[in-house]
């Protein structure tokens, strides 16, 4: 495979509480040296398509959605269940729900909504955009599915609603839901840096109690919460099981007109 040849790596991550254990302890200045920068993951996806970035924490549809990109070994986002940070809150029993207002900045979450609603209600609801860190009683819509921290401190304040992505992905396949990998496009050499990202991902599940305290503080949520999100919810790995729900993903979502059907899952070994 021919290469680039460049300086630092550009690489991007979300700045979620649920990638601090993937980054927290990825030094960029060690080699290979990197550019580390962090953006939600519509932002990722685009500055990906732009040639902005050379490796990202990508949200898996958009791997479906793209050309020659490949998929990193061994590293993903994942839940096995309840995930508690991409959910629809509603005002409504979810069966009830006539609009629902979604936060676009993660492609993958709004998929994953809509292939699970068309599933549970047969149809889907009215769909309207919400910013990432609205307020459901300030919103026209019934519902509103939220990701990542908002969508943390969203669930600890129980709203009258609450239908679980993770959960509800579940219940469908019996199997984890992949919310995200580190994907590299065409031409670049990461032989040095997947050792790298697998050695930062060990570092930060082994010290998991300290990345919990520090994200209380900065997050407005319980060292309980983050600890208990951190060690329990959250998965780090990217094994046969998670192929498997990627592959499934991916031929829920062409079935749906969500993505391409014949995308290869490319994991470099």
């Amino acid at each position: 495979m021919m290469s680039e040849t460049r300086g630092a790596l550009r690489v991007g991550s979300v700045p979620y509480l649920n990638a601090r254990p993937l980054v927290r302890h990825l030094n960029p200045a060690q080699p290979p040296v990197m550019e580390l920068r962090f953006e939600v993951p519509s932002r990722l996806t685009t500055l990906m398509e732009g040639g902005r970035l050379d490796v990202a924490l990508l949200p898996s549809i958009e791997y479906f959605r793209s050309k020659g990109y490949r998929i990193l070994p061994g590293i993903s986002l994942s839940a096995d269940g309840p995930v508690q940070s991409v959910c629809i809150f509603s005002k409504v029993p979810i069966e009830r729900i006539r609009c629902l207002a979604l936060d676009d900045s993660s492609r993958t979450s709004v998929a994953l909504a809509k292939i699970l609603l068309k599933r549970k209600l047969g149809s889907l609801p009215r769909l309207a955009v919400c910013s990432p860190d609205c307020r459901l009683r300030n919103i026209e819509a019934d519902a509103a599915l939220l990701i990542g921290d908002a969508a943390m401190r969203f669930y600890s304040q129980n709203a009258p609603f609450i239908m679980d992505l993770g959960e509800e992905w579940k219940k469908l396949t019996g199997l984890p839901f992949v919310y995200a990998m580190w994907v590299v496009r065409p031409g670049i050499d990461t032989r040095e840096l997947e050792p790298k990202l697998l050695q930062a991902r060990d570092e930060g599940v082994a010290r998991i109690p300290g990345i919990a305290v520090e994200a209380s503080r900065e997050l407005g949520l319980s060292e309980e919460v983050c600890l208990n999100y951190l060690t329990n919810i959250m998965k780090y790995g990217l094994e046969e099981r998670e192929l498997e729900a990627l592959r499934i993903f991916q031929g829920l979502a062409a079935q749906d007109g969500l993505c391409q059907g014949d995308a290869p899952l490319a994991v470099d070994h």
